[in-house]
Order: C-alpha cells, then structure tokens, then sequence
C-alpha cells in the first residue's frame, strides 16, 4: 500500500514537561509534609490533583505539533516514509487506529518506546484499517494494548474520597494535633490528593484476535469472544454484553474528565474491540439504530426535584461557617462544627444520588395541550423544549442514577417548567410533536459555557489566571498591576460568559460575547460530535466547531453537546424532507427592492402579467416558506408573495418565524404579516445581502 498522508510531530519539550508535573506532584506533596513546607504540600497535592491531564492533553489533543506531508509505502515488511526512515515489522510493537473525534483518524506505531514511533493522520477509517492491514498489525492478527480506570473503583472512589479530609482532621485531633491555616490545608489537600491517586489505579486491557484480556492488580480476567453477544457503542465508550447477561464498560474515564471526551483512549478501546469481535465471530457491523417514529406514550415518569434537601444541607453548611466565624474558645465549637458538617455531607451524598422523586403519570392528549398527570402542558407557556439523551454510564452508575432520556420542558415561568423521563428517545419527540415543539416547529436555545476563544491554549492560560493570577495583584506595582488586573477580570468573564446556541427549523444561530453567526441547514452537510462540543461539516468542506464546553469540562457540558447533537441532527433530518425550490421564480434579479415587493405580490395574487412565469400555486409557496432547506431570502420571497392573500396567513407566518433562527430571515418573514412594506422591502433586502456575502 502507498499514499500520502500527513505526520504527527509531537513537541517533546511539552511531553518532558508534562512528564514532570505528572511524575514531581507525589514527591514534592510527601517531601513538604515531612519537612512542614506546607505551601510546597499544596503546590504537590494540586499537581497529583492534575495528575496526568497535561500529558494527555500534550500526547493526544497534539498541543503544538507539527504537521508535514509524507509519502508511506506499507507492506509485511514494514514501513517506509519519503523513502528514508524505514521501520521494520520486527520492531514493530503494536499498531491502532485511533477515531479522534472531530479531527482526521490517526494510526500510531509504537516501537516499545514511551511515545509512537509514528503518527500518521488519515482521510478517512478506511484508509487507516487498509495501512494495519498491510503491515499485519490489524485487530484480526495483532493484539493491542490500552489503559483506562477501574469504573467501579471511579464510581465509588469519589465518594470516598470525599470524606478523607475529614478522616483526616479526625485524626490528627485524636493524636492530640490541632492543625490551623496552612498547615490545615495543606493536610486537607494531600488527603484528597492521595485519595484521588488511588481511583486512579489503571487497569490493563488487552484486545487480542481470539479475546479480551482484563488486568486490575495481579487479577487477570479473560473473556472468549465467543461468549460475546454484542458490542455497543456511545459518543465516549462501549460496553460488552456477554451471552451470560454481564455487561463490561469499556469507559476508563469518567463523564466528569477535564480531558474532552472523544479525545481519551476510550474510543479506540472501543474500536479495537468491535473489529477484534467481528473478525473472530464472523459478524457483521451494524450501523447505529435511528429512533423510529412513535405515537404519544400512555404513561411517563415526572422528576420532581427533592428541593428541602438542597435547603437543608445549605443551612446546615451555614451552621458550621457560623460555628467555626463565632464559636472560637467556646466549648460546644468542635461538637457543633462536627455535627453539622457530617450531617451537611450526608444531605449532600443523598441529593446527588437522588436528586428527584420519581412519579409515574399518565399521558394523554387534550384540546388545549398535553396532560402529564395532574400537569397540563400548553404551548403558550414553553419558551424551551427538547429531548436530552440517554446518558451511556457504566452499569453500576445506571443503578443509581435514571439514565432514561429526558423531555426538557423550560417554561415562560418557574411554575411551568417540568422534565420528564420516557422509554426511548422516538416517545420523546412524539411529545414534542404533540405540542409543536419539535425541530421543524420550534426554536430550542441552549446554553454552554464555552469561553470567549477557540483556541485550546488560550482557554488554559485564561483559566490559569483565573485560578492563580488575583494572587499575584497585590504584589505588583504600576502598569503591571493594572495588566494583571484586566487579565483577570478577562478570564472572570471568559469563565462566566455564557454562548447561546438556537436551533430552529432552518439552521443554527451562534451568539457569543464576540461574534454572532448563522448557519443555514441548506449549507450543512452533517453535524459531528467532538471533544469540546458538535463540528458542522459544511457542503463547502470547511468544519465549524460550536464548543459546548471549557477547558475545564464537565458531565453536564457532555450532556449539553449530546443533546445539541441530536437536535441539530433532527433538524437537519426534518429541513431535508421539506419541499423543492424556487429560487429561479422567486429571485431578485437586478430589480429594485420595490419592483421585486411588487412583482411578488402580483405573483401571490396571480397576475402573471409582466413577471417571469405562471403563477404559483399557494400550497408551493406556503412549501417553499415552511421549507427549513431553501435558502432564507427564498423564504422571505415566498412570505412576501404569500401576505397579498388576506388576514389568514398572518398567524401561519408568525408560527414560522417563531420557529426560525436566522435573524434577517425572522424579521422578513415577521414583516410580511404585517401592512408595513418598507420594513419587508428592507428585510427582503438584507436576506439577499446576507445571501450574497456567504
């Protein structure tokens, strides 16, 4: 095999960088508690807390490496690039495919040294598997090695870990120690430090051609693929359902990594172990099953928020502020401060495995809306609805938290708000059929906390300063003082700032702090899920990232770009099945704006005369304006011809401009329903330059 393909250079003074942080925090957490350094104790335990992340951050999100194109010949004797460096089979170790999600897939090489000997990106999955496959490195020959985290050990481990500051303190004042200020700290944070150090004990999976091969500390569990029944798989990971009934999560990390999912080893774990399966048993892959249509559900199950136990534990953590603030010298202080704070811990564990009350209703449809049990959901009262996805957990997690898919419904009041948990994710949308919410009727607005900037460095040094750059204010002077200021003040608002995304029927709308920007579906290929958010991979070729998350990812920031995916994805399905264009009869064509609002309405009336073509039939241009596919100033063309028919369209328009994210388009369809046409002549114009510009 021979093809060109672009090398991964990585940079190694940010691998032995981050080699350092990674293997220093340890020992310099340890080295200031003997010595009673307590400031270096805690500089240790933040650098076990960031533990690999700067690693895994340089080696697979490629933070400042090169790119350059080569020319590589692959055969069973090995590999060979631009026809000068040659890599021999023999020294070959292992070989994988990794997906890199919302970037090109990668095929790494390893030699036995610590980073790949090779990187190479490809265009396409095929591409990278027809390379394996000829240097005989493919899951169907080779086996191939990977290291995630124990999810049990995850799952418990932060629960636990929680409490050792506690247990800590507990016993340092049993010993007859009363630690105060930094020492204090310093003990708290290497307590939380080692504890999260040992959930991160790794566990070894090995995807050979005939199994699966488990190792966690000296226990080593090996599964046939014969007993395999199927292999799944999510955004993030996958899981193996034997013939037995057991289930095997494949996630090693958890939905809180501060390293973007789709970025992680999970992925190619994943792979690996699919095409290892398929291979052995003969299987065929499937593609991903669509959720089919479904009619409203008889019966759904309402959260009902358990709101006295996020009062309580609040009043019981301002129990203990206050106890520690006024109880000094006082006898009832370490009883009363104790007291509180294990009963505040408690509410605390209890809220967040059971945050809602889970009640079974009934639902039916009715003149005036949708009736979920004693709830009666009218449209009027939803500004925001949509369908959140399951969240794939590992299976102990499912236990615990409800991992069903969610309605959201966000109302006009706090009153009207409710969510609601479904079977699958085809009752969800049937519920926003019923209501007219659904993405060809609706506009559905999301919130993500994405930052003001794309670039991956700057969000880090922005967060830096935002963690650690106040501290150093007070000890400077002059203009450096008030750059430091602003800095931080630009990271505060670069953390807070939230980026508003709108999907309606016609495409999407961005809106940040700096730019604000429209997306047509007409313009959208397909949508993609990435580390940080959803990519759009436009009919043009270019890629548009719209990051739902910070540098500082979370679990919720994963559920938003899950839910933002699939509605951009339902969307995209809906604008597809619209009506044809008619663009050509529609189209300005050198007129003025009002010698176009003029032939336009002729055109709605019917009089042919002195236009371009026959008339159009209403029900067309109704299709066209309803269309989410067609071009906005086609929209608003069509609207405009429409408006000469009397007072009936107006409240067909509104509802369509309702459901519109393009902000010229919303204006020129809005105009239409009203007398005033030079606001329409105006809006029509703007659509047409906005056209033009793209």
């Amino acid at each position: 095999m021979t093809g060109r393909m672009t090398r991964v250079k990585p940079n190694m003074s940010l691998h032995a960088l981050a080699f350092a942080l990674a293997v220093l925090g340890p020992f310099v957490m340890i080295g200031g508690l003997v010595a009673h350094a307590w400031i270096a104790a805690c500089v240790g335990a933040a650098l076990v807390f960031v533990g690999r992340l700067p690693w895994l951050y340089v080696s697979e999100r490629h933070v400042l490496a090169g790119r350059e194109q080569v020319d590589v010949e692959a055969s069973e004797a090995g590999l060979v690039l631009d026809g000068k460096q040659r890599i021999p089979a023999s020294e070959i170790t292992e070989a994988v495919m990794w997906p890199n999600a919302g970037r090109k897939p990668t095929v790494r090489v390893k030699t036995g040294r610590a980073l790949p000997a090779v990187e190479l990106e490809v265009d396409t999955w095929d591409e990278g598997q027809a390379l394996l496959h000829a240097i005989g490195f493919d899951a169907a020959r080779r086996p191939a090695s990977f290291t995630t985290m124990m999810p049990k050990l995850v799952m418990w481990g932060q629960l636990v870990v929680i409490g050792l500051p506690l247990a800590a303190i507990g016993i340092l004042f049993g010993l007859g120690h009363k630690p105060h200020g930094p020492e204090l700290a310093a003990w708290c944070f290497s307590a939380l430090a080692a504890g999260i150090a040992m959930i991160r004990i790794p566990r070894r999976v090995e995807v050979r051609p005939d199994a699966l091969v488990l190792r966690f500390l000296r226990r080593e569990e090996r599964i046939p693929w014969t007993e395999v029944e199927s292999i799944t798989r999510s955004f993030n990971s996958g899981t193996i359902k034997l013939k037995s009934g057991r289930t095997i999560e494949l996630r090693g990390g958890t939905p809180a990594s501060t390293l973007p999912e789709g970025q992680r080893g999970d992925d190619a774990l994943t792979e690996r172990v699919i095409e290892a399966h398929a291979a052995r048993a003969g299987v065929a892959e499937k593609p991903r099953p669509i959720a089919a249509e479904a009619k409203l559900p008889d019966g759904a199950t309402v959260l009902k928020p358990r709101t006295w136990a996020f009062v309580t534990m609040g009043v019981f953590y301002a129990v203990t502020f206050l106890a520690l603030l006024l109880g000094r010298h006082q006898h009832w202080q370490p009883m009363v401060t104790a007291a509180s704070l294990i009963a505040a811990f408690a509410l605390q564990m209890f809220a967040t495995l059971r945050p809602n009350r889970l009640v079974p209703a009934r639902v039916e449809q009715r003149p005036e809306g949708v009736a979920i049990g004693d709830r009666v959901i009218v449209r009027e009262t939803i500004e925001n609805a949509y369908v959140q996805p399951a969240r794939s957990l590992a299976p102990l997690q499912q236990k615990i938290y409800k991992t069903s898919p969610r309605v959201v419904f966000v109302g006009r009041k706090r009153r009207d708000s409710i969510d609601v948990l479904v079977e699958n994710e085809a009752q969800g949308n049937a519920l926003l059929r019923a209501l007219a919410l659904d993405p060809a009727h609706a506009v559905a607005t999301f919130t993500a906390r994405s930052g003001m900037v794309d670039n991956g460095a700057a969000q880090i040094a922005l967060f830096a300063m935002l963690v650690g750059g106040w501290r150093l204010i007070p000890h400077t002077h002059g203009p450096l003082r008030y750059a430091l200021i602003a800095a931080t003040v630009l990271a505060f608002v670069n953390g807070v700032w939230p980026t508003k995304i709108r999907v309606g029927a016609d495409g999407v709308l961005v809106k940040s702090l700096r730019k604000k920007t429209f997306y047509a579906y007409a313009d959208i290929e397909s949508v993609d899920a990435s580390g940080k958010g959803v990519v759009l991979v436009m009919r043009s070729g270019a890629r548009v990232a719209i990051p739902t998350a910070p540098v500082s990812a979370s679990a919720n920031a994963s559920l938003t770009r899950d839910t933002l995916l699939k509605r951009l994805n339902d969307g995209l399905a809906a604008a597809r099945g619209g009506a044809g264009d008619l663009g050509r009869v529609l189209a300005r064509e050198g007129r003025t704006a009002h010698e176009w609002l003029v032939a336009l309405r002729a055109l709605g009336a019917g009089q042919s005369s002195g236009y371009r073509e026959a008339s159009v039939d209403e029900e067309r241009l109704w299709a066209v304006v309803e269309d989410a596919s067609a071009k906005p100033e086609v929209r608003a063309s069509a609207a405009a011809a429409l408006r000469v028919k009397g007072e009936a369209p107006v409240a067909r328009l509104r509802a369509t401009a309702e459901a519109t994210a393009s902000p010229k388009l919303r204006v020129a369809l809005e105009a239409a329903a009203t007398d005033d046409d030079a606001l329409l002549e105006q809006a029509l114009a703007e659509c047409e330059a906005e056209q033009t510009a793209r």
